[in-house]
């Protein structure tokens, strides 16, 4: 992989932006019994760098509702977990709706959530997850740099539904420290017109 930077970008896209390097978070369950999975290739060597991390969220999405080799609809990212990795371990909270499992994904917590789709810092769960330590602090405090391009979003760290979007959708503005924070609210954006913005950033 070219080495234009030594940054890794971690980057959560909401429901079907159609480009991964890495396809993971979201997916419900390992692969059925029967189903040949991708080849994933082994651990690079220490001291090797990449460029870019990419995580994709496929909103209300089974694995085997994407990846083609179980009756998926995706030939695209089944070719991009082929070609690169897929982690397909029960690794997430499994708990309804949308916004306690994208709070997994980012705080490694439901915070009590469960069956809650409400807004930033708007009852006792939301209200912890609004002063809990995250992924964006994990990420900067280890010098590695970050971006989150959000489906539908209208401005940057937008944090009420608006049109297509919906803020359960979008955890990072469930934190205080980033939806307080001007220099990081700069790195919650809109992913623009068929992923623009991410596919500009990635060069």
């Amino acid at each position: 992989m070219a080495t234009r930077s030594r940054h890794v970008w971690g980057v959560l896209a909401a429901i079907a932006i159609e480009l991964v390097v890495a396809l993971a978070a979201g997916m419900t369950g390992p692969l059925p019994s029967g189903v040949d999975g991708p080849r994933v290739r082994g651990a690079a060597p220490a001291g090797l760098y990449f460029d870019y991390l990419v995580t994709i969220v496929m909103e209300n999405k089974d694995l085997c509702d994407v990846l083609t080799y179980c009756g998926g609809f995706s030939p695209y990212l089944t070719n991009l977990a082929d070609t690169w990795s897929i982690a397909d371990e029960d690794r997430y909270c499994n708990v309804n709706p949308s916004l306690p499992n994208y709070l997994c994904l980012t705080g490694g917590s439901d915070f009590g959530c469960a069956g809650y789709s409400g807004d930033p810092n708007s009852n006792a769960c939301t209200g912890a997850a609004w002063n809990a330590p995250n992924i964006v602090d994990r990420l900067e405090s280890g010098g590695v740099t970050w971006k989150a391009y959000m489906e539908d979003m209208p401005g940057s760290c937008y944090a009420r539904d608006s049109g297509e979007y919906a803020v359960r959708h979008n955890p990072f503005v469930y934190y205080n420290d980033i939806a307080t924070n001007a220099s990081r609210c700069a790195r919650v954006v809109p992913s623009g017109n068929a992923a623009s913005a991410l596919l500009n950033d990635l060069g």
